[in-house]
């Protein structure tokens, strides 16, 4: 099992190990962590405890391998163009994507794109 070691190694970004681990996911669920960003969905909000038991990842460094996939680009845009969360086989569930999650991906968007004017916006 991963510890604590790979939360705090992975803040940076999208390291070697963040990388191999991401390969672990889609190994597992191809579905649910594509290769092509056009592909990728929004995740369900139980996928952590699913992937945890699968892998035998302890909670907190599946949360982190999650946090590594939901900080992309291509993630924030999913949660932008789908109405609804999917599950690890790739079928949509129940799960309404609210304003809260939307408003973040809007804000991880305009970072990504935009990030020296935001900070100028800021006055950072």
């Amino acid at each position: 099992m991963h510890g604590p070691k790979f939360c705090a190694g992975f803040r940076g970004g999208l390291t070697d190990e963040a990388s191999a681990v991401i390969d672990v996911l889609r190994a597992h669920w191809p579905a649910a962590f594509p290769q092509s960003p056009d592909l990728i969905r929004p995740l369900a909000t139980d996928v952590a405890a699913i992937i945890a038991e699968r892998t035998g990842w302890s909670k907190r460094y599946t949360a982190s391998v999650l946090a590594v996939w939901k900080r992309q680009p291509a993630y924030s845009e999913a949660m932008l163009r789908y109405d609804r969360r999917y599950d690890l086989t790739g079928a949509a569930t129940e799960q309404i994507i609210d304003d809260n999650s939307r408003t973040r991906a809007r804000e991880q968007v305009a970072h990504t794109k935009h990030p020296i004017s935001l900070l100028i916006e800021k006055g950072a």
